[in-house]
């Protein structure tokens, strides 16, 4: 296994603070130690361009510059490769520019480091020195560059503090770690992966209409926006690979390779947005891939033909629901590290799964069973997780509905489900479990006419609406859960499957 620990100082209370948006647009290959794939050595000694964009920002009124002088990038072998830069940064201004534009070899790079001189202080009129250290400040964050685009935020924290008694005897620090970019196409974007054409539709949900239709892998299936709204990974079936789309773009980033995944299916990721993990329905396995390196890192047995995954809202556990042996698995997971705990058997072909987490010691695990139109209730205790722990209650949908996939609002008050053979979508009541009870899911609440074969399914909890693709007539349906009626119904690509949304 190939992996890296990356550690990140997230926030910081400090008097000055300057954000670097750092976009590393690269199309390379390189000559920096042991390159994970051997696919990519055709592409050795290739360069592509870097490129460091700058935006500063302060809380503080007073006004500080300072000289960065340079930008170094490290290796895992330790080679290093140093941009000069000689810039004069204030950060009292908000401007956004181009530090450096240079050619550069891919490869694997374990650290950025920015040095630093010349820092003043500007106050009541006049300008007082700062020290500097002589050393680079560094951010261990190891990240691949390859043939495709690599994108890298960071933020550097930056102020002064004396040094003796003396008010002018001032010392200048920094802090760097990794910042995270404003999206400019983020609110209002859905996107639906269509297998027939491989291709996502993009769907501004403003105005229902389609914005962009974006080519990717062969028979995508599974969507997923990240937590940040950044990008969106796409399983594609056929080629077995994930698509990256950049969401400041909507263009494709880059494609990663599943060397030991085939037929990937369904996405689920992590909260922090680190890992991201595949279903492999045609290899029985989980992939994990490293969401900062873009590559697979990890690949492990589950049951058969897993149909969807999901990680727990605390992040501490992977649900899988295996369609072909009727059971789920349970597995604990830390960082890139995964440990299978639990398998529980379950009604005929379970498909879609949803968690909800009803406090920091419960999750409730929602599971549509397709084979036996029902729906499959557990409540998983974190703390104690075994299976005579597991509370299991069972709701009857209706006879011959099929249902696929499902999902709950935020509150996880209420359920929603798309039943692929009554041509249908229902909304149910959920009840919490109670410490000693179990949890109860009412009868249906509300029956909705879609569209021919309904799969995917995605809420829109600001707006309350529902969207739900209809996989037999390559459409959308929009539902209108206030008025409770379908008030649109887009046409999209061919045999579309997913849907996902960029939440605010």
């Amino acid at each position: 296994m190939w992996e890296y620990t990356c550690l990140f100082r997230r926030k910081y209370r400090h008097n000055f603070v300057i954000v670097f948006l750092l976009g590393l647009c690269v199309s390379l290959f390189s000559h920096c130690a042991s390159l994970p794939s051997e696919s990519w050595k055709s592409n050795l000694h290739e360069k592509s361009k870097l490129a460091i964009y700058l935006r500063i920002s302060s809380a503080d009124q007073e006004k500080m510059s300072f000289m960065l002088t340079s930008v170094q990038l490290v290796c895992v072998d330790g080679t290093q490769v140093i941009f000069p830069v000689e810039e004069k940064l204030k950060v009292y201004s908000d401007q956004r520019q181009i530090l450096i534009e240079e050619s550069i070899l891919a490869g694997n790079y374990q650290k950025i480091g920015f040095l630093f001189s010349e820092a003043a202080l500007l106050a009541s009129g006049s300008t007082l020195p700062i020290r500097v250290p002589e050393k680079y400040t560094y951010l261990e964050h190891p990240f691949l560059v390859t043939a495709g685009d690599t994108n890298i935020y960071l933020e550097l924290d930056v102020g002064y503090k004396k040094r003796g008694d003396l008010e002018t005897d001032l010392l200048f620090w920094s802090r760097l770690s990794r910042g995270k970019r404003s999206s400019g196409l983020k609110s209002l974007m859905l996107y639906v992966t269509n297998t027939g054409d491989n291709t996502v539709t993009v769907i501004d949900r403003l105005t229902n209409s389609i914005i962009s239709v974006i080519q990717v892998g062969i028979e995508p299936k599974g969507i997923i926006v990240d937590p940040d709204g950044q990008y969106v990974y796409i399983a594609n079936y056929g080629s077995n690979s994930v698509s990256m789309i950049d969401t400041m773009t909507n263009e494709p980033e880059d494609s990663i390779a599943l060397p030991l995944g085939f037929g990937p299916t369904a996405l689920a990721i992590d909260p922090e947005g680190r890992y991201l993990y595949t279903a492999n329905t045609d290899s029985d396995t989980v992939s994990v891939i490293d969401t900062d390196l873009k590559r697979s890192i990890n690949t492990f047995r589950v049951g058969h033909k897993p149909i969807d995954l999901k990680v727990s809202p605390m992040g501490k556990f992977l649900y899988v629901a295996n369609k072909g042996s009727n059971n789920l698995y349970i597995f604990k997971v830390k960082e890139s590290k995964v440990d299978r705990e639990v398998s529980i058997p379950v009604r005929s072909q379970p498909w879609g799964i949803a968690v909800i987490s009803n406090n920091w010691q419960q999750d409730q695990l929602l599971v549509a069973n397709f084979g036996s139109s029902t729906l499959s209730s557990f409540t998983i205790d974190s703390a104690n997780l075994n299976p005579d722990t597991i509370q299991k209650t069972l709701s009857i949908i209706q006879s011959e509905y099929g249902p696929t996939q499902i999902v709950s609002d935020k509150s996880g008050r209420r359920i929603y489900v798309t039943n692929q053979k009554d041509n249908s979508a229902s909304s149910f009541i959920n009840t919490f479990p109670q410490k000693g009870a179990k949890a109860f899911i009412s009868a249906q609440e509300k029956l909705y006419r879609v569209g021919s074969k309904p799969i995917g399914i995605a809420h829109d909890e600001e707006r309350n609406y529902l969207y739900i693709v209809n996989s037999g007539d390559e459409s959308l349906s929009v539902i209108d859960l206030r008025q409770e009626i379908v008030i649109d119904t887009i046409k999209v690509g061919k045999q579309p499957y997913g849907v996902a949304l960029i939440k605010k």
